[in-house]
Order: C-alpha cells, then sequence, then structure tokens
C-alpha cells in the first residue's frame, strides 16, 4: 500500500469517528468508522507513528474544536489550552494502535490478520485506563457516539459507556472481516454467513433490550407511580468573564432570586438549583465561615430548598497537613488556605442549629490544567506555569465523595461539570444511595458553540447506565431533566435568562453496572496486559536464540 493510501485511510477514520460523534446524529457512520483504521493496522508491516497521529488529530480537532474557538472577550489561556489538548491528546490515542502493532509482530507474525480480533478488547481497555489518572480525558469515548441510537444504547445499564464502546468495535471489526472475504475465492457464501450471524446478534439482542428497558422506564408511567420532586432549575445566562470580574456576588444573587420570584408566583418548589461556582469570592463570612444566611432569608420567605455552587475557601489549622500546594495568605504569612469548586445543599427544614454546619461536597474530577495542574501534588513546582486568567486555575480537589441529603430521605448525587464525563466515578453516586443526579455546570465559557451540547448528551449516557433522573442546571445552558432512559424531557431555552419547575421522580434500586462499575474496562485491561506480557515474552526469546 502506498504511503499517500495510508494518509487517505487515517483521514478518513478521522473523519468517520468525528462525524459519529455528538452532537452530530450520524451515530450509524460509528458502525463503520474503523474500518479505514482495521484496514491499516492489518496491512501495515509497522506502526507508522504520524499517519495514526492525522487520524486522531482529525478525530480530536473535529470534536473538540470549541475548546480553543476564539470568542469576543475569550481568555488567551483557554484558547492555548484548546491547542494544546488538540496537539498533545491525539499522542494518547495511538498507544492502543502502537500496542496491537507490537502484538501483531510478536503474537502473530504469520497471522497478521488475526490483529483486528484484539482490536476492540486493546482499545476499551485504553479508554478505561484512559479514564483514572488526573490526565485523564474520557470526553471522546466511542460508546457516545450511539447516544442518539435510543435502543441500542440502553444496554449500558449493565456495562456502561465501555460496553457500547466494546461492541460496537465488534461489529466494526464483523463488517470489516465481511467486506474483505469478497477478495477471497477462498471465503464464500456459508463462510460469510459466518461472519454475519455473530454481527446480527451484536446489533438485534442490544436492540430488543433496549425496546424493553424503553418501555419499563417510560416517564409517564414511573411518574405517576413514584414520589416527586419539584425542582427549578434557574439558568442565570451569565457572561462567565463578568461572573468572575465585574458583578457582585450580591447582583448574582439577586438575578437569581429574581428567576425564581418570576417561577414560584403560581408553582410550588421543593428545590431550586443554581448552577456551578454561582458565588465566587463573597466574604469571609460566607466563603470561609458558611454563614449562607442571605440565602436562607429568600429560602424561607418562599419555602424552598437551595442546591447552588460556590467557591469553599478553608484555611489550614496549625494542626493540619498542609499540602505543598496549599495558597499563602497574602495578609499573613504563617496562614495557608485552599479554594474548592463546591455545591452545597441549603435544606429549608434544617433546624437553626444545624445551619453552622451545612452540607458541602467538594468538586473531586477537575478539569486538568484550566482548573488544576495534573499531578498538582508531584508536580507542586509547576503549579505555577498555568493561571487562567479568571483566576480559578488553582482549585484544590475534594477528598469526599458524598451525597447531599433533601429533608432527610433523598440523596442526592452533586455532580460538578466534568465530574459527569467520568462513568465509573459517577456510578459510585448510586451505590452510595443517590436516588437524583444533579449536575451544576458553567459551560458559558463556550457560547454558541457545539461544546455544551456535546456535553449535555455525554450527561444522557450517565442516566441511562444508573437509570436516575438528572436535573441539570448550566449558567447559558443546556439545562434541563433527563430521563432514566436517556431521554431529553425538558430544557430551558438555551442562552436565555430563566428557569424551569419540573417534577423529578425519585429512583430506587441499581444497575449491573452501578453495582459493579467499570468491571469491562477491568477485564479487557487484564486481558490486553496478559497478551502484550506474552508478546514482550515472545520478543525476548526470539532475540536470545
Amino acid at each position: 500500500m502506498k504511503r499517500y493510501h495510508k494518509y487517505l485511510l487515517a483521514g478518513l477514520a478521522g473523519l468517520l469517528m468525528s462525524l459519529s460523534f455528538p452532537p452530530y446524529e450520524y451515530y450509524f457512520l460509528g458502525f463503520v468508522m474503523f474500518l479505514p483504521l482495521l484496514k491499516l493496522i492489518e496491512s501495515s508491516n509497522r506502526g507508522h507513528f504520524w499517519i495514526y497521529y492525522l487520524c486522531f488529530f482529525i478525530y480530536q480537532v473535529s470534536s473538540n474544536w470549541w475548546i480553543a474557538a476564539i470568542q469576543e472577550g475569550k481568555d488567551p489561556w483557554l484558547v492555548v489550552s484548546g491547542i494544546a489538548l488538540a496537539i498533545g491528546h491525539p499522542f494518547f490515542l495511538i498507544v492502543p494502535i502502537l500496542l496491537l502493532h507490537f502484538i501483531k509482530k510478536n503474537y502473530f507474525p504469520d497471522k497478521p490478520e488475526k490483529i483486528i480480533w484484539l482490536f476492540p478488547i486493546v482499545w476499551t481497555s485504553f479508554e478505561w485506563v484512559h479514564s483514572l489518572t488526573d490526565f485523564s480525558y474520557p470526553w471522546l469515548s466511542i460508546g457516545y457516539t450511539q447516544i442518539y441510537n435510543s435502543a441500542w444504547v440502553q444496554m449500558a445499564d449493565i456495562g456502561g459507556v465501555w460496553l457500547i464502546g466494546l461492541v460496537l468495535s465488534y461489529c466494526n471489526v464483523l463488517i470489516y472481516k465481511y467486506l474483505i472475504s469478497f477478495r477471497s475465492t477462498e471465503i464464500m457464501g456459508p463462510k460469510r454467513l459466518k461472519i454475519l450471524f455473530p454481527l446480527a446478534i451484536l446489533i438485534i439482542l442490544p436492540l430488543v433490550y433496549g425496546l424493553s428497558r424503553l418501555s419499563h422506564y417510560d416517564h409517564d408511567t414511573i411518574t405517576s407511580e413514584s414520589p416527586v420532586i419539584d425542582i427549578a432549575l434557574i439558568q442565570p445566562n451569565i457572561n462567565p468573564w463578568e461572573k468572575w470580574d465585574g458583578l457582585t456576588a450580591e447582583e448574582q444573587i439577586k438575578i437569581h432570586q429574581d428567576i425564581i420570584d418570576s417561577l414560584s408566583r403560581n408553582d410550588n418548589i421543593d428545590l431550586a438549583i443554581w448552577s456551578e461556582s454561582v458565588i465566587t469570592g463573597f466574604s469571609y463570612k460566607f466563603n470561609v465561615k458558611h454563614d449562607f444566611s442571605i440565602l436562607r432569608t429568600h429560602m424561607s420567605s418562599y419555602d424552598y430548598s437551595l442546591m447552588t455552587g460556590f467557591a469553599d475557601i478553608y484555611f489550614y489549622d496549625e494542626s493540619d497537613d498542609i499540602p505543598a500546594i496549599a495558597k499563602q495568605d497574602p495578609n499573613d504569612s504563617t496562614r495557608f488556605y485552599d479554594t474548592f469548586n463546591a455545591a452545597t445543599l441549603l435544606d429549608v427544614s434544617d433546624p437553626d442549629e444545624e445551619i453552622a454546619d451545612p452540607q458541602i461536597y467538594r468538586k473531586m474530577k477537575l478539569t486538568p490544567f484550566a482548573e488544576r495542574f495534573p499531578h498538582a501534588e508531584t508536580f507542586w513546582f509547576m503549579r505555577d506555569l498555568v493561571k487562567w486568567g479568571v483566576g480559578i486555575s488553582g482549585w484544590q480537589k475534594g477528598r469526599e465523595q458524598k451525597n447531599l441529603i433533601y429533608e432527610d430521605s433523598v440523596k442526592i448525587a452533586p455532580i460538578i461539570c466534568i465530574e459527569s464525563i467520568y462513568p465509573d466515578f459517577v456510578a459510585n453516586f448510586t451505590e452510595q444511595g443517590a436516588n437524583i443526579f444533579t449536575i451544576i455546570t458553567n459551560d458559558g465559557w463556550y457560547d454558541f458553540t457545539p461544546g455544551p451540547e456535546q456535553h449535555y448528551q455525554i450527561a444522557r449516557m450517565r442516566a441511562i447506565e444508573n437509570r436516575r433522573y438528572i436535573a441539570r442546571v448550566a449558567n447559558t445552558g443546556v439545562s434541563g431533566l433527563i430521563g432514566p432512559s436517556g431521554a431529553d424531557l425538558e430544557r430551558v431555552e438555551q442562552y436565555t435568562r430563566g428557569g424551569k419547575i419540573v417534577e423529578v421522580p425519585i429512583m430506587q434500586g441499581s444497575t449491573v453496572y452501578s453495582r459493579l462499575g467499570g468491571y469491562i474496562g477491568l477485564l479487557t485491561s487484564i486481558i490486553s496486559l496478559f497478551i502484550i506480557i506474552s508478546s514482550l515474552v515472545i520478543r525476548i526469546k526470539a532475540r536470545g536464540s
């Protein structure tokens, strides 16, 4: 195969992967997106690094270009980080392909066509492992390509987005094997049917299962049979740059309260949800001592509870184990503190003595570089190299994953922003008893690009995996209600200031996936590791003989 043919195949693979990824609705391309890549892996004698880099560069840029989109008033660091991600992330995505070439060369030197059968296993194991560290970026996991394939994707409650990706990859392999069978005179009708039979099973079985799940999780039926709470989704539509440097905290609070005033004249609200880091910096009394009386006054007058994002500040005591990356108090060099991207749930029914100790969850999965330098505890000397202009690049990680409790019985998962792209992490909220998921985010940095919609579509997979309703609130949108089947039930119009009251059923029980988490990723990783080690042993023995 000529070299330029290989570049054409790589480019085609990257384009197909991009077009199948949301918010594009060409999910059917997901069943053939790997075909050019499989051809390259099978026919090439070695891993052509830059050819594969081209494939994944196109995939990364076409799917995530919005991160570096230049907009009016946009912070230069955000543009730079988007460009760095576009250039750097494809290097990670090449890893499973190079491993496959290593395995082919040592394990299948005489039968290179067999390597194709290992592609789904190695790829799935890579995606799972790639979701585990501070350098993780599982945003582009290929299972998300099927989120619009509403029935077929329902098997996510068995194995999560990892199972979707694994089955989808094998569909690609079987279609590839079927197509190339026409080039061989030895593979005739009956043998070709042997390829089509497992392909039909992989397509039809999930479809049948999915149709049964869709009927089981019908929203109207669940709402009529389950207890519900009325949640107000409050979308302030505040310019994110002004939120950090322009509007005062009092002005931001008033915007939210005015929206609630307009909603609650004729309707009851049990719980109002405000977006991520609504209250950035306010006062020592508010952000450090957690005196939220300014919020409780309005809550009490309308008799609703409130969940909101805010900047939590913690000053270390002398007895604390102070992290090396802690910030020094500019007014007192002997004092150190940390800031957390946090959420609090203020329950209007709490007795006065509990107000001084509110429920607070601190974000645990932080956006690499934008919110925190990866593994900052180890690379503490590099923390000041990346400082986002709005001053949120130095968050500390929360240490306790926990649900927030509404009226003593309803457990609410307080998922913050990018945490919603981590399947196993979110599933753990269900294992801790979460009845409802909430996602609070900003997403205003990426106005009028596909970014906010893409983020919303990824959240739908979390609803299916755990069979939970998701009340999602974003600063500029997309705010809405997602059903346990992944159904897009309600939305607040994007880029508008307003809100919507939604009935959210309280769900019980758990799914196979929420109980077992990333077992698919773990199993494929064990198999991949075994094959890689075996290939390495074969290579060492060959060199020694």
